[in-house]
């Protein structure tokens, strides 16, 4: 987390939540996929919470290692630590909705 401080901390506030791109792309990764995995294991679970946790697993934001592994291998680490910061505000609103769908 502090890695991605470090590369947020220059960034104007509205720079960080400009790139469509990266709304785009943790929008599909927050509601999208977790979708699929719904439709996919729904047919062979039917206890909700067994069906419950692998959507939620896949409705998790992205990892702080993608920051780490970009700074590492050497490709854009401001733009995966403004992925990072996205997807973990997006999961604020999607986790506790996609948690109230699979209520019963």
């Amino acid at each position: 987390m502090i890695v991605i401080g470090t590369f947020l901390a220059p960034l104007p506030f509205f720079e960080m939540l400009s790139d469509t791109r990266i709304w785009i792309i943790s929008s599909i990764r927050l509601l999208a996929i977790p979708a699929v995995v719904f439709l996919l294991i729904s047919p062979f679970v039917h206890d909700p919470l067994l069906l419950g946790i692998p959507v939620l697993l896949a409705a998790m934001p992205v990892a702080a290692n993608t920051v780490l592994l970009s700074e590492e291998y050497g490709v854009n680490a401001e733009l995966a630590s403004k992925g990072v910061f996205i997807s973990t505000l997006l999961s604020l609103v999607t986790i506790p909705l996609i948690s109230i769908f699979l209520l019963p």
